[in-house]
């Protein structure tokens, strides 16, 4: 068990290093590793850094953008007692759209010329043997 999990860590690694590649250095961005409560429940967290640097404030709305140009509508919301912030109302309707599976690694990028809009790249984990790998 030890070692599918160091090698799932390494091909997440690998996947995130080859794939931070394409983004934009100027743009601001953050990725996460989709678990059982992104999936479950109808939440996504932001990273503490990204939600600063882009002052996300509750009941924002953002549009988040995906590999195939749909456009989904999701508001930012914050825990009152983790200060947490997360894409709450519409993450659902986008993770379904998607096919988000447990494993999935998304880039959330902002997109300077748009406002309050965000590219997404998903890259899924293409198999849950020991040697998992990533698309994208």
């Amino acid at each position: 068990m030890k070692s599918q999990i160091g090698k799932r860590l390494k091909a997440e690694k690998e996947v995130v290093e080859r794939e931070s590649s394409h983004l934009n250095p100027n743009n601001y961005h953050f990725k996460a590793v989709i678990n059982r409560s992104n999936v479950m429940k109808p939440y996504m967290c932001i990273s503490k850094e990204f939600t600063l640097t882009n002052d996300l404030t509750i009941g924002r709305t953002m549009t988040l953008r995906d590999p195939e140009q749909r456009l989904w509508t999701v508001t930012i919301d914050r825990q009152r007692y983790s200060c947490s912030t997360f894409f709450r109302s519409g993450w659902t309707e986008f993770a379904v759209g998607n096919g988000m599976k447990v494993g999935d690694v998304c880039f959330f990028e902002t997109v300077p010329s748009m406002k309050d809009v965000m590219d997404i790249r998903i890259g899924r984990q293409a198999t849950k043997v020991k040697n998992a790998q990533f698309e994208f």
